[in-house]
């Protein structure tokens, strides 16, 4: 594909800014677009003539995509730790050479139905889900709390 503006739009507008816009909207192909652009989900609003005017914003290469943050990623182990850490509390729990208790412990810490009793059990339950629960809603928590400082300062 020739790159450059087309002979078309350089007779009509010249080599201008104007030009290259007309080209983008595809003023001379009949509304069709030329090229394909990317249109960010949120569009600055911007003020003229005493109304509000959304400004595209439009990103040069489409392939290219953001990648993940560091914390975000660190936030997502630290609750995939704290799912799987009862299991592995259960696994690790010295049980004097019975490793048949291990799935029951297992059951047990994640649902609360001890299966040697064949009672439920809340304490057992809070023990398998508070270490999940906690780390949701500190992960939750953290980044709405330096947001808020971010805006303050």
């Amino acid at each position: 594909m020739p790159k450059g503006l087309p002979i078309a739009y350089i007779k009509k507008w010249g080599i201008s800014k104007e030009a290259w816009r007309q080209f983008r909207r595809g003023a001379l192909t009949k509304g069709v677009p030329t090229r394909r652009f990317h249109r960010s989900r949120s569009p600055r609003v911007t003020r003229r003539g005493g109304s509000m005017v959304r400004r595209r914003r439009y990103t040069h290469n489409p392939g290219r995509r953001r990648g993940k943050s560091l914390s975000r990623s660190l936030m997502t182990l630290a609750r995939s730790i704290a799912l799987v850490g009862p299991a592995a509390y259960a696994i690790t729990k010295p049980y004097g050479g019975q490793p048949r208790y291990i799935p029951i412990d297992i059951v047990k810490y994640y649902s609360g139905y001890n299966m040697e009793t064949g009672k439920w059990c809340w304490s057992d339950l809070a023990k398998g889900w508070t270490p999940f629960l906690t780390v949701s809603a500190v992960t939750y928590a953290i980044p709405k709390v330096t947001g808020l400082i971010r805006r303050l300062g």
